[in-house]
């Protein structure tokens, strides 16, 4: 399993971009980073295969990126944002500790219609604080 093949790349610090999410030598699926902030934040997002999925790749993977991000690149905050209705999408924030900081209804809109997003996130302190405990 691995991420380190980079997707695409643009010119923002090396705050934006994506990876592929290998299992297996296969695609598994993706994972990036999106909409950086001048606050120093970041939102972290990732997709992939249903039939990977309830295994724990997705979780790994995510981790290893968010500790690049603190770690590496100095990110300050963590956004992870997921559908209500996509359990699988909000188990990743809540394993890895992140906080709930509430609902954004209908606010994202897929297939014509509107969703409602959970935000979550982590802050450098804390994800270092937790990393420094495991």
């Amino acid at each position: 399993m691995g991420f380190k093949k980079r997707l695409f790349e643009r010119d923002n610090f090396d705050r934006t971009g994506s990876y592929v999410v290998e299992f297996q030598n296969q695609l598994a699926g993706t994972m990036g980073f999106g909409n950086p902030s001048r606050d120093n934040s970041v939102d972290v997002g990732y997709w992939l295969r249903e039939y990977l999925q309830g295994r724990g790749i997705m979780t790994r993977c995510v981790s290893a990126l968010i500790n690049m991000a603190i770690v590496e690149m100095g990110i300050h905050r963590i956004v992870i944002r997921a559908a209500t209705a996509n359990l699988s999408s909000r188990g990743i924030p809540e394993r890895l500790g992140f906080v709930h900081e509430g609902t954004m209804r209908a606010t994202g809109y897929v297939n014509g219609e509107y969703m409602d997003l959970e935000i979550y996130s982590m802050l450098d302190h804390e994800w270092l604080a937790r990393s420094t405990n495991a």
